[in-house]
């Protein structure tokens, strides 16, 4: 299993989206105000963004840690079954979409516990990033 935390690796991901646009939303708004005038996907991309970003929002403030039973054995339990579905890769060839599948909800399972330390972060950057895509849009 990766060892980094899912979380602190999404933390890290937004922190490096919010300084970008921190840096960058001036010089950006001209740009893609120009480029949605000729090519209209782009407000889409925006505002299809503001939506994943608001949805992803809503569930990682509706995810509270300290409520669910047996967490560590959760954590065990996804640790194992991404040892098992190493162990047998090579058995499962025919199955590549349902062996990425489970993978990735073992790796959400085993990041729970660490969720906690950084969800006010996730929350403040996800807040910052849609406030600098509702900017952009204009």
């Amino acid at each position: 299993m990766d060892s980094r935390n899912l979380y602190h690796e999404l933390r890290d991901t937004l922190q490096g989206l919010k300084d970008f646009l921190d840096a960058n939303v001036h010089s950006l708004k001209p740009g893609m105000q120009a480029l949605t005038a000729a090519i209209p996907q782009v407000r889409h991309l925006a505002d299809n963004l503001i939506y994943l970003l608001q949805n992803f929002k809503s569930t990682i403030q509706n995810l509270d840690v300290y409520q669910l039973p047996a967490l560590p054995e959760v954590n065990r339990f996804a640790v194992q079954v991404e040892h098992l579905l190493s162990t047998a890769r090579s058995l499962l060839p025919d199955e590549p979409d349902t062996v990425m599948d489970v993978r990735r909800t073992t790796r959400l399972l085993a990041s729970l516990e660490g969720l906690e330390e950084v969800k006010g972060d996730i929350l403040f950057l996800t807040d910052a990033i849609i406030g600098h895509l509702y900017e952009l849009k204009g």
